[in-house]
């Protein structure tokens, strides 16, 4: 919660995730988009016994239930959670700070037979943070974000228990940011806008064969629809002898509008390979174009690991990765606001892995 100051609040539920998987470096080529790093995550299984809890701590309280059938063929969790209600006057001695969210997560899930599987799922967050500040010269600095965002998936998974799994996703997702600010003070008077609403609408398709014992492919595609409508309204007046004296004395008045509606895709394939015992490497390369953009990206991905002996690991990666900005990631701050080329890293990192006994081990990388 609260990305944009730098995630103010966990966006993880810890009562409902089960497991979060971090790629630093060179990452699969499933994964794409974003230059540094990716966080997997992944919720709890419904499958369990019968279970409501409710927690509290200083930042968050939440409430999770969890149910199933008698055979748990099917299942169904929920969970709630409010962040920010014990964050108040008390904590800060200059500014009033006041920040809230909540969140609400709903799966489904069902076991269709011994290969499908399907489920369901909902997320909505909210986040607002309001700063007002009262100065003793009458001075007046009042700022408000509001973020909020319904995200709504369908996943079929098959597995045919042998060689092969498969996950079919359709996703739709709206988004709503709002900013709002103003400064009165003795050289400055101005207020800003900002109005955000995005939607995306996709399909995700990706599938793991396992040829033989030591070779498999890994291959999918997502296709997205993105929009995004946009306002933002600014107004700044400078004045007086400071200003003045140092050559920022200005008016400046701006509206910016702007509609933007465009299709995403992406198409990737990994292929593993084992050698033998020792030695593992993958080689695989991303593919992905967005319309607003209107340039074609590859991304090359190389990854091998060389296993000396159940204590000693080698691991070298070779990769590109880009980032391109989605449809509402214009910079609004800019005097004209467009889209940027994507940015492009190419990046090589050399680790080494040692256990030295049950309770020590040591890692160290090159990193370039």
């Amino acid at each position: 919660h609260f990305e944009n100051f730098y995630a103010l609040f966990s966006s993880i539920n810890q009562s409902i995730v089960d497991g979060t998987e971090f790629y630093s470096g060179v990452f699969p080529t499933r994964y794409g988009g974003r230059l540094s790093s990716v966080a997997n995550i992944s919720t709890s299984d419904t499958a369990s016994t019968h279970t409501h809890e409710i927690a509290s701590d200083l930042l968050n309280a939440h409430c999770t239930y969890r149910n199933n059938n008698a055979d748990y063929s099917r299942g169904f969790l929920l969970s709630l959670r409010n962040g920010g209600m014990f964050i108040n006057e008390n904590l800060f001695e200059d500014k009033f700070t006041h920040p809230e969210s909540l969140d609400g997560y709903f799966k489904a899930t069902q076991q269709i037979n011994n290969n499908w599987s399907s489920s369901q799922h909902l997320l909505i967050s909210r986040d607002e943070l309001n700063i007002r500040e009262n100065g003793e010269d009458n001075s007046l600095e009042d700022a408000t974000s509001v973020f909020s965002g319904q995200d709504f998936w369908m996943q079929w998974n098959y597995d045919n228990q042998e060689n092969s799994y498969a996950n079919f996703q359709l996703f739709a997702a709206k988004t709503h940011k709002k900013r709002i600010g103003l400064l009165n003070n003795e050289n400055t008077i101005a207020s800003i806008s900002e109005n955000t609403n995005s939607k995306y609408l996709g399909l995700d398709y990706q599938q793991t064969i396992n040829l033989n014992d030591s070779f498999s492919v890994n291959f999918g595609t997502r296709l997205t629809s993105e929009s995004a409508d946009i306002n933002s309204e600014k107004n700044i007046n400078h004045f007086g002898e400071l200003p003045k004296l140092i050559g920022l004395d200005r008016q400046f008045a701006s509206e910016y509008d702007f509609d933007k509606d465009g299709l995403s895709g992406s198409v990737f394939i990994n292929a593993r390979h084992s050698l033998n015992e020792k030695w593992i490497y993958d080689i695989g390369v991303r593919y992905e174009y967005l319309q607003w953009i209107k340039k074609k990206q590859y991304s090359p991905r190389l990854n091998i690991s060389y296993f000396q002996d159940k204590e000693t690991t080698y691991r070298f990666a070779l990769g590109r990765h880009q980032q391109s900005q989605y449809i509402d990631e214009l910079l609004l701050e800019d005097p004209i606001p467009e889209y940027l080329q994507p940015s492009s890293a190419d990046v090589m990192v050399l680790e080494f892995n040692k256990t030295l006994n049950k309770n020590l081990s040591l890692r160290a990388e090159a990193y370039y």
